[in-house]
């Protein structure tokens, strides 16, 4: 493999990542997840696990304490802020794809 690599890499150093990430055998999305003992392998079970994870992890704030900003700068502020204030989000906010990144500990435990 050397002999084929070797002089690729001299001229294109990307030549040896692009083997590196060939070899990863880890590409499948979102892995078995473990919940209440149990392994979860179908999407919509994983989903609906990591919302409970998140969502025992998230706080409800008080909004009503937020400032008034006005004329501000950023055109979609009045949005949020009334999203804010009526605890709703707009239809195009609600439906976004979201990549968990796994850190450390198992794999399979959502919240670790």
């Amino acid at each position: 493999m050397n002999e084929i690599l070797a002089p690729q890499m001299e001229e294109n150093p990307k030549v040896f990542w692009r083997y590196i990430k060939s070899l990863k055998r880890d590409n499948v999305g979102i892995p078995t997840l473990r919940s209440n003992g149990e392994l979860i392998s179908d999407s919509g079970h994983k989903a609906e696990v990591l919302n409970n994870y998140l969502q025992s992890v998230f706080t409800q704030e008080d909004s009503t304490s937020l400032p008034d900003l006005g004329n501000s700068p950023f055109p979609e502020f009045p949005i949020f802020n009334q999203s804010l204030t009526t605890s709703t989000l707009p239809k195009d906010w609600q439906t976004a794809f979201v990549n968990p990144l796994f850190k450390k500990g198992k794999r399979t435990d959502p919240g670790l």
